[in-house]
């Protein structure tokens, strides 16, 4: 009789426990049991290689990043750059950008985390400013992250216009194999709602991509962005490619950078050679923007 109180009692001790919970702890599928949340995101199962790129919709707005992972809170992040942004008339006060990515110690290798980077802006006085972007691929080719901050840092983009200067945030995806790729976007402060936007389409690039911001000129291609990567079907060799140049002009009225369209080459390129490419082909640009002004 006792050894059945005693068995009772434990039961009861143990049944207790679990219908307080513990901390983090989730509703489970067995008996409505709590049980502890893992301590480590499950595997999506993307293959190494799946880092493709391409241009992708426009996501203007940090405050329309977001995640629909319910794992997404467990995850913890680390700060990994942060820089002053410089005052203008419409940001009387300094401002920070702060870029994220998640703590590598909680995967057992570094290529578990599937995490987005993250880029956040604060005030001067330590506010935090609107919902933090998340470098996350909004098209319809369900890419995975871009994990890793790749740059974080203050750059110019026009000479003879009203915008100066742009918060230049690229994060990269990679799980270690061959494939890669970059995503790209250029944020300014908006006087009027006091946030900071995306002033360019979402555009990734693949490793043997690039891009190129060309400021500081005289003639139609101030302030233009331009992209070249591996024109369509291309296969990454050691022989000569043809590559496809995007071009991006600022539309003053929308404050905006919009695709004017771009072309592939007539050229073959080295495949470790894109920034040169697009410096090979500036006249062809050029001449390309000229034609549509």
């Amino acid at each position: 009789m006792c050894k059945l109180a005693c068995l009772f009692l434990i039961v009861t001790i143990i049944s207790g426990a679990y219908a307080h919970g513990e901390p983090g702890a989730q509703p489970g599928p067995c008996f409505g049991l709590p049980f502890l949340a893992p301590p480590s995101p499950p595997r999506l199962g993307y293959p190494k290689n799946l880092c493709l790129a391409d241009s992708v919709p426009t996501r203007t707005s940090a405050k329309e990043s977001g995640t629909d992972n319910p794992h997404a809170s467990q995850i913890q992040y680390i700060q990994v750059n942060k820089i002053a942004i410089p005052k203008t008339r419409e940001m009387p006060q300094e401002w920070y950008a702060i870029a994220y990515e998640a703590d590598p110690k909680q995967f057992e290798n570094w290529d578990q985390n599937e995490w987005p980077a993250k880029l956040c802006f604060m005030e001067e006085s330590g506010r935090m400013g609107q919902q933090c972007f998340e470098a996350v691929e909004k098209g319809q080719r369900t890419l995975p992250n871009f994990q890793w901050v790749q740059k974080l840092s203050v750059v110019p983009v026009f000479k003879n216009k009203s915008i100066q200067e742009g918060v230049l945030f690229v994060a990269m995806c990679s799980y270690g194999g061959s494939g890669a790729s970059s995503l790209v976007t250029l944020w300014t402060f908006e006087g009027k709602t006091k946030e900071f936007v995306n002033i360019l389409p979402e555009i990734t690039i693949s490793n043997h991509g690039a891009y190129k911001i060309l400021e500081g000129r005289e003639d139609a291609l101030d302030g233009t962005v331009v992209t070249a990567d591996l024109a369509e079907h291309a296969k990454p060799s050691a022989s000569p490619q043809r590559y496809r140049i995007n071009i991006y002009r600022y539309d003053q009225a929308d404050k905006r950078f919009k695709s004017i369209g771009g072309y592939s080459t007539k050229m073959e390129y080295g495949t470790q050679e894109a920034i040169s490419v697009i410096n090979e082909e500036i006249e062809i640009i050029l001449g390309y923007v000229q034609e549509r002004n």
